[in-house]
């Protein structure tokens, strides 16, 4: 939702198949600070305290930075083509 948070997650791809994937690593996320009772405004809040939480925290930050390369991926492909410059296409 509107949580601050959520912000670090960057915008939901609009291609469908890529928008799951995006939603099942948000769901990630918000299971990760739901478990742990985390309301701050940081994603993943403080540093976790118990190896159970570090595996936690752990697949929790994959799942952020996996949402991050989907909104970056999503873009850059919405500069126009125009505007790439030769050598670097935009990924599909």
């Amino acid at each position: 939702g509107g949580e601050e948070w959520t912000l670090a997650f960057g915008e939901k791809p609009v291609e469908q198949r890529i928008g799951t994937v995006w939603r099942r690593q948000a769901r990630t996320v918000a299971a990760y600070r739901d478990r742990y009772g985390i309301t701050s405004r940081s994603p993943l809040g403080a540093a976790p305290d118990s190896d159970v939480q570090k595996i936690d925290a752990a697949r929790a930050k994959a799942a952020l930075s996996a949402l991050r390369r989907m909104t970056e991926r999503q873009s850059e492909a919405e500069i126009p083509t125009s505007q790439v410059r030769s050598g670097r296409g935009v990924a599909v």
